[in-house]
């Protein structure tokens, strides 16, 4: 099982074997400064991590979602936040990058889904979600092939029905969702 440590500098939650802080970006050498959290995988503190880590994305991102989508568009949008997708897509691909074994990940999963079942109920964003790809389906026709990736991940993860979870977002967040995902893993090499 996969070692998690706290950060020195701001107590976020990180892996045994990160060379940098996924929250702050702070190097850390965890054998002299880490302060461990557990010898198993600690889904409550990794799962308030994420939460600090993808919220402030998920605003910028659903701002410009919100520019991208006209306003007949969005009115056709069942009442989940925009901010909600957004953040559940992020946090998916991180909880994807960050856990290693099969163990960790049913924990995390259920740990999140949890927080998620807190906030807004499951039905409501796949319903959120089918409406984005029916109508970004309307306006282009050619998704990024992560899309398609990240839809696996998240039936595995809600065990939903497949829906392609990035076909969601315009196009144009595709390098968003990628560069967030990119910067968390090198951080973390």
């Amino acid at each position: 099982m996969q070692q998690w440590y706290k950060c020195p500098n701001c107590g976020a939650p990180v892996a045994s074997e990160a060379k940098f802080c996924g929250n702050c970006g702070t190097q850390v050498n965890l054998a002299t400064q880490g302060r461990q959290i557990g010898k198993t995988f600690n889904a409550e503190a990794v799962t308030l991590s994420l939460l600090r880590i993808t919220s402030t994305v998920a605003k910028s991102a659903s701002q410009s979602l919100r520019q991208n989508l006209n306003a007949q568009h969005h009115s056709k949008l069942p009442k989940v936040e925009d901010e909600m997708v957004l953040f559940f897509v992020f946090a998916l691909d991180y909880w994807w990058a960050t856990t290693h074994t099969q163990e960790e990940s049913r924990i995390f999963r259920e740990a999140f889904s949890a927080h998620l079942k807190n906030v807004v109920a499951l039905e409501a964003l796949q319903e959120r979600l089918t409406a984005y790809a029916q109508i970004l389906n309307e306006k282009r026709g050619d998704f990024n092939a992560m899309a398609f990736s990240l839809g696996r991940r998240f039936n595995e993860f809600c065990g939903m029905p497949g829906i392609p979870a990035l076909l969601v977002l315009p196009i144009e967040l595709f390098g968003q969702a990628q560069s967030f995902v990119y910067s968390l893993r090198s951080k973390s090499r």
